[in-house]
């Protein structure tokens, strides 16, 4: 899955604006994580969830999916 798709899974329909402001991780550095969602915190994930409603084992475990995806593509 490529960075797109995986900050598209992780947003779920949110903007970066409109998720930074819910879950009050700075917009700058969630732009950032979500290129590299291996850099995501735990707390982050579960501010993330909480934002939106998610359930936050369901958020965990789709960046673990994309994490370990992306991890496969570059060995």
């Amino acid at each position: 899955m490529d960075k797109q798709s995986s900050s598209e899974a992780v947003l779920n329909g949110w903007s970066i604006n409109a998720l930074a402001t819910a879950s009050g991780i700075p917009y700058t550095t969630l732009h950032r994580k979500l290129g590299s969602l291996a850099d995501l915190t735990m707390g982050e994930a579960l501010k993330i969830a909480e934002a939106q409603g998610r359930n936050p084992a369901e958020l965990i475990r789709i960046v673990s999916a994309l994490v370990a995806d992306s991890e496969r593509s570059a060995a």
